[in-house]
C-alpha cells in the first residue's frame, strides 16, 4: 500500500550519496583513514556486494537532476560519507574552529512516500551528536511542512508496545525531533538490538500505514557518535 506523504528534492541527492559512499570504485585508500572505527567501516564497505550496480544507479540519479544542476564530484562525496554494514549511513564533519565534530547517523524509510508536489521519496531518520548533545529527529520537507512547532507521534520498536512521543520542530533545526540527550538517548538505546521502528504522526489523519525505518546494525555503527557525546 502506498503511503501518501511528501518530501523535497533532497531525497534524490541523498540516495545518490548513499550509493556512491558504499563503493570503492573511486579509489578511496582506507589505510589513510586515521580513526580506527572509520577505517574498519571503509574496509567493510569495500567488500560489500552489488557495489557496481549501486554506483551506476547513483550516477543515473545525478544525471536525472537536470543539466542545470551541478552534481557533486564523486571524489568529494566519498570522503564525507561512510556506508556501513547496516541500515545506517554515518557522516562526520568538523563544526568549529577547535575541531569539534558533529556525528550523524541516518537511515531512510523502507517504503517510498508518494507526494502530490513531487515524485515519491523516503522519509529520513537521523541520530546526531553536536555540541556534546545527542538528538533524534525526522527530516521531510513536505510531510512536516504543516507542523508548526511540535507534533505527537506513535513510536513502535519491532513488536514492542507503541509509545507516544511529543517532538518539536525548532526554527534552528533541520526537522522534527527530540533535541536533548535525556529524551533521545533512551530511545536510541532501544534500537541497538532492533530491526525496525514504525512511526505515525497523529496530525496526518490520511496516513493509514505507519512509516517503517530499518534500524539493524545501529549498535555497531554508533561508536563514534557515543564517543563524541561521551555516553
Amino acid at each position: 500500500m502506498t503511503v501518501h506523504w511528501s518530501l523535497g528534492a533532497f531525497g534524490s541527492a541523498f540516495g545518490a550519496v548513499i550509493a556512491l559512499a558504499s563503493s570503492p570504485a573511486f579509489g578511496v585508500n582506507c589505510s589513510e583513514i586515521a580513526d580506527d572505527a572509520e577505517r574498519l567501516a571503509c574496509y567493510d564497505a569495500q567488500h560489500e556486494s552489488g557495489q557496481a550496480a549501486e554506483v551506476q544507479s547513483a550516477l543515473g540519479a545525478q544525471s536525472q537532476m537536470g543539466s542545470g544542476a551541478q552534481a557533486t564530484p564523486e571524489r568529494e562525496l566519498l570522503p564525507r560519507f561512510r556506508r556501513l554494514r547496516s541500515a545506517w549511513l554515518r557522516h562526520i564533519n568538523a563544526t568549529g574552529p577547535g575541531g569539534e565534530r558533529a556525528v550523524v547517523l541516518s537511515t531512510r524509510s523502507s517504503e517510498r512516500i508518494a507526494c502530490e508536489q513531487s515524485e515519491s521519496e523516503r522519509v529520513e531518520l537521523h541520530i546526531r551528536c553536536k555540541d556534546n548533545t545527542t538528538s533524534l529527529y525526522l527530516v521531510s520537507d513536505c510531510a512536516l511542512a504543516d507542523v508548526d512547532a511540535e507534533a505527537v507521534i506513535d513510536w513502535q520498536v519491532d513488536d514492542q508496545s507503541a509509545q507516544t512521543l511529543r517532538m518539536t520542530k525548532p526554527s534552528t533545526e533541520p526537522g522534527l525531533g527530540l533535541w536533548l540527550g535525556k529524551h533521545s538517548i533512551p530511545l536510541v538505546r532501544e534500537l541497538f538490538e532492533a530491526n525496525e521502528v514504525r512511526i505515525r504522526l497523529h496530525s496526518l489523519q490520511e496516513v493509514d500505514e505507519p512509516i517503517v525505518f530499518p534500524v539493524m546494525g545501529l549498535e555497531a555503527a554508533i561508536g563514534p557518535l557515543r564517543k563524541a557525546c561521551h555516553w
